[in-house]
């Protein structure tokens, strides 16, 4: 397995013993956007201002939402179809 880092440590890109390829990528803050499989399929990820991941989106599209309270701790999950996990 081989694996790339940038020069603030995140991981870039994951190769595996059969030589296929996972990317990752990065805001300037260092929050992880998205995550590229070896067949092309993207999820992707949102923040806030906070560093607070707001949302999640698979490759088929389905969206996760996150709440927070005042502190930054996440108090809620809300998965594609609609239902909410409270924390």
């Amino acid at each position: 397995m081989y694996l790339d880092y940038d020069t603030n440590g995140n991981l870039l890109s994951r190769t595996d013993q059969m030589n296929k390829t996972t990317s990752y990528a990065y805001d300037s803050q260092n929050n992880l956007l998205s995550i590229t499989s070896p067949t092309g399929d993207t999820t992707s990820f949102t923040y806030d201002a906070l560093g607070n991941r707001l949302t999640s989106k698979d490759p088929l599209g389905n969206i996760t939402s996150y709440a927070y309270d005042s502190l930054g701790q996440i108090v809620a999950i809300t998965n594609a179809q609609g239902r909410t996990t409270s924390l």
